[in-house]
């Protein structure tokens, strides 16, 4: 049974904090994709995003946690303890995802996970 009911593509603006630098700086980023779906568990309603391109990038050499090497395929994840985990292939193309549970009302790993 397929967990995702719909999925739309999503346009997004993101700000990325810059350190010693008192304005923000706003990033187009148009490689965002949505998927609303339904806990296999419980049920519950959950949102799940992946940012793929420039932007996933930035954020996986943002990411403070040690990259270490990808068990589902050649490359690095990275992955905190909120939900957020971010793949880099070999080749350098990243991607990074997340969830969001209704319910629960907190971050899930989101939808790439192997």
């Amino acid at each position: 049974m397929s967990r995702i009911h719909s999925i739309c593509v999503l346009t997004a603006v993101a700000v990325i904090p810059v350190t010693g630098v008192a304005q923000q700086q706003v990033h187009p980023v148009p490689e965002v994709y949505g998927i609303f779906s339904k806990n296999d568990q419980s049920g519950a309603p959950e949102a799940d995003l992946i940012v793929s391109g420039e932007f996933a990038r930035v954020m996986f050499e943002l990411m403070v946690a040690e990259a270490v090497d990808d068990t589902c395929g050649e490359g690095l994840i990275k992955r905190d303890g909120n939900g957020l985990q971010c793949y880099q292939d070999t080749d350098g193309a990243t991607q990074c995802s997340f969830g969001y549970d209704f319910v629960r009302q907190m971050l899930t790993p989101g939808p790439l996970v192997c």
